[in-house]
């Protein structure tokens, strides 16, 4: 299996900030609804560990589906999976079957391993800090990303996330086309100036293909003598990865809301969380009704704070603090926010020209 290490040491000063929009909800009591099993299907179960199987699939806390639309609270999920946070990947799907790819990941994870793709990868940390490692203008740079922060990451972008114990960060990210490949990318050393090796695949499971490529890299000669080899470069690249991107630094959530309060307070008031100029359309959605804000693609629904509800089909949805709703392709909804009351909406259009 792969190696795996707790991160020892601090990530850097750790800023103050308030509390995550996951913790600061008050526990609510909430029905489960019971659904056939051919509406819910919560995901792949990471990897194998140690040559065990994995544990058995549990039952994650649905409230309700409908026309394709499935309602976690995110709290009850994160809970009823945490034992599915597992080395060496650690991640658990949410949602895998559409186009959108939303997952959770625990800790402690720590990768050798550099990871390009053409999409953007939404990264919010709900308990704790990460540390992602990334090449900007072909240079190491560490980015943390604290407790109650959320981070867009460019595509092509070489990155490498190190997660504690402990830890829980939600990762969404976009179905790859058939043309679209991912490279998995070793180095050297940590200076990260010379590829030691790299895999090319076509990325349709993030949890077992990844974990495989890992196992293959540590059992290679290349691995040993930490020197590049015949197996080293199978394929051309794909791409080269984006050198002229700066990128902007990760946020913390519940400051921006405050920050954008008075517009977020008049009716039908919104705001693009990272601004323009992205592949991702995140829209905050504040008080007033609101319609579908990416037409054609599947859209994340997340209750920030206070209380919505959304008509899908002529079904009708109330979300709560915390609870996330999954509408399908084309994406079609109209939602009522109460007042106070925030939704992060966020699509990921398949691959385009920005």
């Amino acid at each position: 299996m792969i190696a795996t290490a707790t991160i020892n040491g601090s990530f850097g000063p750790r800023r103050q900030h308030s509390s995550s929009p996951l913790r600061s909800s008050s526990p609510t009591k909430r029905r489960r609804a019971t659904a056939s099993a051919h509406h819910i299907q919560p995901g792949k179960i990471g990897c194998v560990v140690d040559g065990r199987k994995p544990l058995r699939k549990r039952r994650a806390s649905v409230i309700a589906t409908a026309m394709g639309a499935v309602k976690y609270n995110l709290n009850q999920w994160v809970e009823d999976n945490k034992a599915y946070f597992l080395p060496p990947i650690c991640n658990k799907m949410m949602h895998s079957d559409g186009q959108l790819k939303v997952f959770c990941v625990g800790g402690p994870n720590v990768r050798p391993d550099y990871h390009l793709e053409e999409g953007e990868e939404f990264m919010y940390m709900l308990r704790g800090d990460m540390l992602l490692k990334v090449v900007e203008h072909g240079k190491v740079k560490d980015v943390v990303i604290s407790e109650g922060e959320v981070f867009l990451l460019p595509g092509r972008i070489p990155h490498s996330p190190q997660r504690r114990a402990n830890t829980v960060g939600l990762v969404i990210e976009r179905e790859r086309t058939q043309q679209e490949l991912d490279c998995m990318r070793f180095y050297t050393d940590e200076s990260c100036q010379e590829i030691l090796y790299e895999r090319w695949l076509q990325c349709d499971d993030l949890t077992q293909k990844l974990a495989n490529l890992l196992n293959e890299f540590m059992a290679s000669e290349e691995h040993r003598t930490r020197k590049p080899g015949p197996k080293s470069f199978l394929v051309k690249p794909a791409y080269e990865p984006d050198g002229s991107t700066t990128l902007e630094a990760p946020f913390n959530l519940n400051r921006w809301l405050e920050k954008h309060r008075a517009q977020l307070d008049q009716e039908s008031g919104k705001r693009d969380l990272f601004g323009q100029g992205h592949q991702t359309t995140m829209v905050v959605l504040g008080n007033g009704t609101h319609g579908t804000q990416c037409p054609g693609t599947e859209t994340f629904l997340w209750q920030l704070k206070g209380s919505a509800s959304v008509t899908i089909a002529g079904r009708a949805f109330t979300l709560a603090e915390n609870d996330t709703l999954l509408v399908p392709t084309p994406g079609n909804y109209t939602l009522v926010n109460q007042p106070g009351g925030r939704t992060l909406a966020t699509s990921m259009p398949p691959k385009r020209t920005l």
